[in-house]
């Protein structure tokens, strides 16, 4: 659905991060989320995704000051929607772990629920709580719901720090090996870091 709330477009905006122009960023997050999520909530997940690429990968990691995400990530991401704007910023205050909070109440048993706002949420609060890529990962699975799409949106930002050999080896190992398997992954991967040399 052209007009969905789900997150795929925040799915696919994590290398958007990777262009150093945040105009052109932000343009290109908009025409991600276009195609299959032209709401205000697909819109402003894409481009809260690219930003905190974005940041994470040209300046540090974002656990080291939630203030900078709160004030320079969050106002841009108001621009679209005031709605995950003030979510963000609720997550962001969390003191400690509430899941209504992050979830939702109807979710809560669940897990993080498919939907663009929550997964910008789930991966806010990994983020910026959490330092070394593995506890990441085993956080993202324990948070449940959407695992998959929370633990590759966190990794995809969070390892852009850390090397891939912090995770246990059974990852990469027993990474199926298909047309669009490991091989295509790493030769993508060679490719951004021509393309966007660290």
């Amino acid at each position: 659905h052209a007009d969905s709330e789900r997150n795929g477009a925040a799915m696919r905006a994590v290398p958007i991060g990777l262009v150093q122009d945040l105009d052109e960023l932000i343009e290109y997050a908009k025409i991600n989320a276009s195609l299959t999520h032209n709401n205000p909530r697909g819109i402003a997940s894409s481009v809260a995704i690219a930003l905190m690429s974005h940041f994470a990968f040209y300046s540090n990691p974002l656990h080291q000051d939630k203030e900078f995400v709160k004030l320079i990530i969050v106002p841009k991401v108001k621009k679209i929607d005031y709605v995950t704007s003030d979510y963000m910023n609720l997550v962001l205050s969390m003191e400690k772990f509430d899941p209504i909070l992050l979830f939702g109440a109807e979710h809560v048993a669940k897990g993080v629920p498919c939907d663009g706002m929550r997964t910008v949420g789930a991966v806010t609060y990994l983020l910026t709580n959490l330092v070394n890529p593995k506890k990441i990962l085993q956080t993202s699975i324990k948070l449940g719901g959407d695992v998959d799409s929370v633990a590759s949106i966190s990794l995809g930002i969070g390892l852009t720090h850390s090397d891939v050999g912090c995770l246990p080896r059974f990852l990469y190992d027993d990474l199926t090996n298909h047309e669009y398997g490991r091989d295509y992954i790493l030769s993508l991967g060679r490719l951004l870091e021509r393309q966007f040399p660290f």
